[in-house]
């Protein structure tokens, strides 16, 4: 910049999206998911993979179909149902794609 210019505030910004976070899902029973976070909306999607990144050759697994999303605030709930198949002690990954729209 020019000397002695002093920057100027223009806006601001507000990053939208979950907070990071791990949960536990248990064999055999039902798994709920909650997320808070800003933005969130009924239309996101998510997945559980079980290798590759969220963005690149994702694997999903093979019991991450998501059943029910609930919107409340700035919290979003996702339920998997029973999980039927999986490894037990097997680290996932959830990934979370924010609805652009919503």
């Amino acid at each position: 910049g020019a000397p002695g210019a002093s920057p100027v505030r223009i806006g601001s910004l507000v990053l939208v999206g979950p907070e990071r976070r791990s949960t536990t899902c248990t064999l055999g029973l039902w798994c709920n998911v909650t997320f808070n976070g800003v933005g969130l909306g009924v239309g996101n999607r998510v997945a559980v993979i079980r290798s590759g990144s969220c963005a690149v050759s994702p694997i999903a697994a093979s019991w991450g179909t998501p059943e029910k999303h609930e919107e409340i605030e700035s919290t979003l709930l996702v339920s998997f149902g029973v999980v039927s198949a999986g490894v037990p002690a097997r680290s996932y990954t959830i990934c979370l794609g924010v609805d652009e729209t919503s």
